[in-house]
């Protein structure tokens, strides 16, 4: 290599999105973690937290102006940060994306700005209780945060999963294990943009493929569809629809 040149790796076409949906402590991190570990290819771990720790956000919060946080910074700051994803996977980079799609505008649009891309897209579940318990024990969390996203927010409401898991009592590696396996199976078909009826009367579209990992730890395969090892879709399985109704207590 010459010094003082840019090194310029092939062209690979864009990165491959593994997109992890889930409440404030419901495991999104714990489990983006063991992923990227367990990956034989680089994955970018990205996060709107991983920004905010860096410090990129001033301090200073007034109730109105520029610096008003709900009506000025916030809003602009995740429009920032979900411009940012297409940027990165446009340049040829694995993603493994944590986030919390808290309105269903933020998942038409997410929808919009990744179209064309390999989106695979995982709702991160767990018990209310156990989200409660872990903001109590990790001491800088708001308690009530993740519990007013499943409740209030309903942020599992907004369209279905690719894949779902639970991340109440399972070991971290094993959750990893599924969602990658999962993923590996994934079909041509996404469910990115497909909605579950709303304030807009949409109609919920199936989920083409379905697999949820359950509380228990036990992986039950729920797959409505496949590819063989040739990409061609394989024989759907029926399915048991676990994919088309949000499993947690209802808000």
């Amino acid at each position: 290599m010459l010094l003082g040149m840019e090194p310029h790796p092939p062209d690979r076409g864009p990165g491959r999105i593994i997109f992890l949906n889930g409440a404030s402590s419901s495991g999104k991190s714990t489990l983006a973690k063991a992923m990227q570990e367990a990956l034989p290819e680089p994955f970018l771990h990205v996060s709107s937290d991983h920004l905010v720790a860096s410090g990129m956000l001033p301090a200073r919060r007034d109730p109105d102006g520029p610096f008003a946080w709900w009506q000025q910074m916030r809003p602009r700051f995740f429009d920032g940060f979900h411009r940012c994803l297409p940027a990165l996977a446009a340049a040829g980079n694995d993603l493994i994306v944590e986030h919390i799609i808290e309105f269903r505008a933020w998942r038409e649009y997410l929808a919009a700005l990744l179209d064309g891309l390999d989106v695979f897209l995982v709702g991160v579940h767990c018990d209310l209780a156990e989200i409660d318990r872990r903001e109590r024990d990790q001491g800088d969390r708001r308690i009530g945060e993740g519990r007013s996203h499943v409740e209030t927010d309903l942020i599992h409401t907004f369209g279905p999963y690719d894949f779902e898991v639970d991340t109440t009592n399972a070991v971290p590696g094993a959750v990893a294990a599924s969602v990658l396996a999962a993923w590996r199976a994934r079909t041509p078909r996404r469910v990115l943009r497909q909605r579950i009826s709303g304030n807009r009367g949409t109609l919920f579209v199936p989920v083409a493929t379905s697999l949820v990992a359950c509380m228990s730890g036990r992986f039950a395969k729920l797959l409505s569809g496949h590819a063989d090892r040739s990409g061609r879709l394989a024989t759907p399985r029926p399915r048991a629809g676990l994919a088309a109704r949000h499993r947690l207590p209802p808000a």
